[in-house]
């Protein structure tokens, strides 16, 4: 995928012959902030690092702020079948290049190691940018060197992965140990987890579970002390068929058990029917999604509830609407979850949550973030109540009718519009004097 992410950025620029897979686009010694192209990295994403490029890609200027950029690129992600990521590169250009757009994609391997992933990151907006920096009339400034390998054809690359002999599948197997020791207090906890997944472009099939073993023992000054231990476990499936660039369908099975909400066995078991207003070929920068689940839930209680009720077998049924949105005015997501329980249709839930970067002018910008749940389905918890350590150490839930975040920020930038330079020295320092007084 990397190397055709490089094909296809040469051909934008109308090369007629092909060139080496390690091609880099490098630049005579000239002042960037005079005579190149201006550019705003915006990253939605993880690995962005930046100072990479900024390090790497030295024949642009890089600037701080969209208002001053000549292109505005827009880094987002999302996971990919192989274990891995794809990001998307999306390229608009801005002032006198406006008009001008271009779309990257790049897939990472799941057994991609940093280094590897972020090499590939820098290549492929390199690419990208050659083309606008063209157009914007900065050729003296582009060389284009380096001898690898030869890109491979359309056909090779058909051929490998007809070849693969895994047939799509990617395994996953993970184990940690986590220990602590204090003179009063020893905490212990074990977790291991196992995927197996297989992603084409008409099936999704996910397979997971986890164990969490974990023990939490504290001394008090009187000598007595208390003791948190916990088991849980879970295993899940999930199988989507795509219908279209629009509808699809899919199965989600559940099973496991989990201390803090009184289940010591439980399976859910719904089929689900999804809906994009936007083509999934565009989910990286938008989605609008519609998903609908019936289904059938069944618990074992580690204790009586208040219902009186050790084990039951319960029809319920959920509603979701996503909206997420990437520009380069910022980005907004917004939620809706319902859930209600067909033979107590009493019991339900609804959770409402948003999220919204916006840059109000330049250097200011706006953090909104809120969650709001009525929550009226709380079946499982015990009718015995809860101790004062169950409550304190989170062991059991506590009854609630509602639930209440709101987070509001705000920041502002100003001084220099360039950003080019990059110094790594005192990292543990984080650059800002960081240090314990």
């Amino acid at each position: 995928m990397r190397r055709i992410a490089l094909l296809a950025a040469l051909v934008a620029l109308g090369v007629s012959c092909p060139l080496p897979a390690a091609a880099q686009v490098t630049t005579p010694d000239l002042s960037r902030e005079e005579s190149a192209l201006r550019v705003f990295l915006d990253c939605a994403t993880w690995r962005c690092r930046e100072d990479r490029f900024r390090q790497e890609i030295t024949w642009v200027n890089w600037v701080r702020e969209p208002q001053d950029a000549q292109v505005y690129v827009l880094l987002t992600g999302q996971s990919a079948g192989s274990g891995g990521f794809q990001y998307a590169f999306d390229f608009e250009g801005q002032g006198p290049l406006e008009g001008l757009e271009d779309r990257y994609l790049f897939t990472s391997s799941g057994t991609d190691v940093e280094e590897e992933v972020v090499a590939g990151l820098t290549q492929t907006i390199g690419l990208g940018l050659v083309r606008f920096a063209a157009r914007a009339g900065f050729t003296d400034m582009l060389a284009v060197t380096g001898v690898e390998r030869d890109l491979p054809s359309t056909e090779e690359l058909e051929e490998e992965q007809e070849e693969d002999p895994w047939n799509y599948w990617v395994f996953s197997l993970r184990g940690n140990a986590d220990l602590e020791r204090e003179d009063r207090e020893t905490q212990d906890e074990f977790r291991f987890s196992a995927s197996a997944n297989r992603t084409t472009d008409m099936w999704k099939i996910d397979l997971g579970g986890s164990f969490n073993l974990s023990r939490r023992e504290v001394e008090f000054d009187d000598g007595d002390s208390f003791v948190d231990e916990r088991d849980d476990w879970d295993a899940r499936t999930l199988v989507v068929r795509s219908l279209d660039s629009h509808w699809s369908t899919g199965l989600r099975a559940q099973a496991g058990s989990s201390t803090r909400f009184n289940r010591d066995f439980g399976f859910d078991l719904a089929p689900a029917i999804e809906w994009n207003y936007f083509p999934w070929q565009e989910s990286t920068r938008r989605r609008l999604v519609a998903l609908y689940t019936l289904g059938i839930e069944y618990r074992e209680y580690e204790e009586i509830t208040v219902f009186e009720k050790l084990s039951e077998l319960l029809w319920r049924h959920q509603f979701d609407l996503q909206f997420r949105q990437q520009e380069s005015w910022g980005s907004a997501n917004f939620g809706v979850e319902a859930r209600q329980y067909l033979q107590h249709s009493d019991e339900y839930q609804v959770q409402l949550t948003g999220n919204v970067n916006y840059r109000l002018i330049r250097g200011l910008g706006l953090d909104l973030r809120a969650n709001y749940e009525i929550i009226h389905d709380q079946r499982y918890l015990s009718g015995a109540g809860l101790t004062p350590e169950e409550i304190l150490t989170r062991r059991r839930a506590l009854a609630t009718g509602s639930r209440l975040s709101f987070e509001v920020g705000i920041s502002y930038r100003f001084g220099s519009i360039f950003n080019n330079i990059v110094n790594a020295r005192f990292p543990a320092l984080g650059g800002g004097g960081g240090g314990r007084f």
